[in-house]
Order: C-alpha cells, then sequence, then structure tokens
C-alpha cells in the first residue's frame, strides 16, 4: 500500500527538519541532508539535483514520484543512498533510470509496475532489494545484480513477464520462492559457485543442502517435473504461473508444499505423491484449471484451506491409507464428483466440500472419522455415503440440504449432532453390531 504521509521524530537537538518546495521538488531536511518526498513537474526527462540549498540529496522519499505518468527518464543524484517505498511505483512510461554508485538499498515496491523499464543495472554497494520492488515491470528483460546483494525480498521481480535469466550473486543469503513467481520467460535461475547457501539444479533454485525447492523458473520449457529426491520443502510461490507445466511428480515424503507453490499453473493436468507425510498449503494448487488426476499414496496428508480451489476440472479423488485432515480446499471444482478415503483417521473440516456440485458419492473405510459443520451442505447430487468400522462424528448441518442423498450406510458408533442429514431423502442404516450412537437432537433430518 502507498504510504500517504512520514512519521518524524524529534530527538533533541540531534535532529532537525524541515519540509519545503524546491521548484519542482518538493524536500525534508535531516542532519544535514535532503530527502526528496515528492515532485510536482510535469517533465519528461528528471533530473534530480545533486544539493538543494548547499545540502546534498542522499534519499529518494516513499511515494516521491508514485503514478506519475509523464515521466520516461530519471537520474538521481551521485550521494543517494536509499529509494524508498514505491518511489517510482506505477510510472508507466518510465523506461530508464539512472541509480548512483552511492545506492545501497532499494525499497518494497520501488518500481512497481513500471511497465516500460527495459533494464536496470543494479549498483555495486546495493545489500538489499525489497518486497515487490520491480513486480509487474512487464517490459523489463534483464537486470544485473551486485556481487554486494544479500537480500532479494519476496515478490521482488514477480511478474517480470519478460524477464528471461536471473543470475544470483554470492553473497545472496536470502530470497524467496515468490521473488520470481509469474515471470513467464524465465528459463532458468543460476547460482554464483562461491555462494554457500543456494544452488541451481537444471536452472531450478535450491538451497545449498537440496532439502528446500525454492524456485522453479516459469518459462521453462520441460512440461512434466519431477521434484528430486531429498527434497522435503516447496518454497511459497515456488511454481507460481509456470505456464508450461503439465505434470508434477513428487519425492517421498515427509513434505511441506507452501502456500499458493502451484498456483494459477493453467497447464498442469496430473500431481502425483510418493508414501510419506504430505501437508499441502493455503492454496498450493488453486486455480490450476486443468488439473484432472491427483494421486494421493499411503502416508498422513493434510490439506489447508484453498489448497485446490478453482480446480475446476478435478473429477475424483482417493487417498490412500493413512491419517488424513482436509480444509475447506475445494470450493469451484465444479466436476469433482466423487470422493473415497482408504484406511486411516480422518477429519473433514468445517464447509470443506459445501456446495460441490458434481459431488455424487463419498465413502470412507474403517477408522476414525470426524466430520466437520456444514462439510456437505448443500451438495445437491450427492447420493451415496458410506462409512467402515470405527467411530464417527458427523457436525452439524453436515448432510444438510443434499436433497438426493438415498444411501446412508453409517457405522455402529456414530455420533450425529444437529441438522446433520436435513432435507435429505433417505434414512440412515446401521452397520450390524451394537449401536452406540449419541444422537444430540431429534432435529436430525
Amino acid at each position: 500500500m502507498r504510504s500517504t504521509g512520514f512519521l518524524w521524530l524529534f530527538l533533541g537537538s540531534a535532529l532537525a527538519l524541515s519540509g519545503q518546495n524546491r521548484g519542482d521538488f518538493k524536500t525534508a531536511v535531516s542532519n544535514g541532508s535532503v530527502t526528496i518526498t515528492g515532485y510536482t513537474g510535469n517533465a519528461a526527462a528528471v533530473t534530480v539535483p545533486d544539493t538543494v540549498d548547499s545540502l546534498p540529496v542522499t534519499r529518494i522519499g516513499a511515494g516521491a514520484f508514485y503514478g506519475n505518468t509523464n515521466i520516461t527518464s530519471v537520474a538521481l543524484p551521485v550521494k543517494v543512498a536509499a529509494i524508498g517505498d514505491e518511489a517510482f511505483a506505477g510510472c508507466a512510461k518510465l523506461a530508464s533510470v539512472s541509480l548512483p554508485l552511492a545506492l545501497t538499498s532499494i525499497g518494497n515496491g520501488a518500481f512497481a509496475r513500471c511497465a516500460s523499464l527495459v533494464s536496470v543495472a543494479v549498483p555495486a554497494r546495493v545489500v538489499a532489494i525489497g518486497e515487490w520492488a520491480f513486480f509487474g515491470c512487464a517490459g523489463l528483460t534483464s537486470i544485473a545484480l551486485p556481487q554486494s546483494l544479500t537480500s532479494i525480498g519476496n515478490g521482488a521481480f514477480a511478474a517480470c513477464v519478460n524477464l528471461t535469466a536471473v543470475a544470483l550473486p554470492p553473497r545472496v543469503n536470502a530470497v524467496s520462492g515468490a521473488a520470481f513467481a509469474g515471470c513467464a520467460g524465465l528459463a532458468k535461475i543460476t547460482v554464483h559457485e562461491d555462494n554457500p547457501l543456494f544452488k541451481s539444479l537444471d536452472g531450478v533454485l535450491f538451497d545449498k543442502t537440496g532439502a528446500v525447492l525454492i524456485a522453479y523458473p516459469a518459462g521453462s520449457g520441460a512440461g512434466a517435473y519431477e521434484v528430486p529426491a531429498g527434497v522435503t520443502h516447496i518454497s511459497s510461490g515456488a511454481f507460481f504461473d509456470a505456464s508450461n507445466l503439465t505434470e508434477i511428480t513428487f519425492p517421498q515424503g515427509p513434505l511441506v508444499i507452501g502456500a499458493e507453490a502451484f498456483a494459477l499453473c493453467q497447464s498442469l493436468v496430473e500431481a502425483r505423491f510418493s508414501p510419506g507425510p504430505v501437508t499441502i498449503g493455503e492454496g498450493a494448487f488453486a486455480d490450476c484449471v486443468n488439473l484432472r488426476q491427483v494421486f494421493f499414496a499411503p502416508g498422513s496428508t493434510v490439506i489447508k484451506d484453498g489448497a485446490f480451489e478453482n480446480c475446476a476440472s478435478l473429477e475424483a479423488l482417493r487417498f490412500e491409507a493413512g491419517d488424513t485432515s482436509v480444509g475447506a480446499a475445494f470450493k469451484g471444482c465444479g466436476r469433482l464428483g466423487a470422493l473415497a478415503f482408504a484406511d486411516g483417521n480422518t477429519r473433514i473440516e468445517n464447509s470443506a466440500f459445501e456446495g460441490s456440485p458434481a459431488l455424487a458419492e463419498v465413502s470412507f473405510a474403517s477408522g476414525s472419522i470426524g466430520i466437520g459443520d456444514r462439510a456437505f451442505a448443500g451438495c445437491g447430487n450427492l447420493e451415496k455415503l458410506s462409512f467402515g468400522a470405527g467411530r464417527v462424528a458427523v457436525g452439524e448441518d453436515a448432510f444438510a440440504e443434499c436433497v438426493k442423498l438415498t444411501a446412508i450406510n453409517l457405522a455402529r458408533n456414530t455420533q450425529i449432532r444437529d441438522g446433520a442429514f436435513a432435507g435429505a431423502s433417505g434414512t440412515p442404516v446401521y452397520q450390524t453390531g451394537s449401536l452406540r450412537g449419541f444422537l444430540h437432537s431429534r432435529r436430525l433430518f
């Protein structure tokens, strides 16, 4: 969000401030140096003065040129050491910027949405590039990163769709998976051989141990990708909008897939898991509209909210043996017609499959089963529901408004809460054996 003001701290006589206009520039003075806080001119080529009232200009303040649609080029003073947050954000015609050698930091969103910016040479003293610093610079084709650089912020180059290659210098010690998310032209990410923390394998960015897959180049030409053995974590946004990815195969767990790791991979058709514990983060496969098949393997599985949201081509899911926890992960999966859970303890969270229009059959094998409030409510085409042996708890309104639900085969140890089957067409049939159901209310149907 754009900064709308500045908080000035007065620390006795050690700090003196003044705010005033100098021609087309708004300025603030602090400790004998000048910050440019705004620009009121309409020139296309802007040269920021080296000094104001004989004091050096050392900083471009937050939002100083925000949204200026006239500027095409900017030359900054030689002593500018910092460019503030969103200083040039939204300068859609800015095609050229001269960054001084004194520069050490580039703020969050500093050049975000500067769609005409073609290339940037980051000066040799810069140590940090902020979050979303060059986000949405659609014209950017190259970026030269200096040896001094240590930190690349989250989303720093995200959606730079024409950026073709990135080389990480030896001192970089912090980079997020989303730093290059949605860079549709990015074919590879390389790492300097002297970097002690990161490495590149076939153009994919990993930590040095190979346990963390940090970023996959979204413009890679490979259709199918097999995550290497030994990977235990896939960073948030790692494969975001990888437009050519069609199949993904995961190694044996434990494996954690970060939030939105594969979101918007619109060519992805198949995801295949190997045995072992798996946690799938929020929005991990969201908007993978052509994802048709997900093959789970034995082992515990945790699926967070929104993990498969808007996967409109997904038709059936089978969870293999192992404990399973499913959040509200499948909203917008309009073709999902069947769910099958193998042996193991299963928890379906509140509203997990609520309103799934095509869901017709749900089956659980043996194990302890917990179904949250409204977990399957409003599934108007659900016809068959069955449970294996084990204790079952069905939450309030869990299957409410499932008007076609006629075949209800309940486990003998079943706890049913208010309105669990309100509006269903069928009557529950309990498995043979002693019935130890706990009926919390008569308002079950």
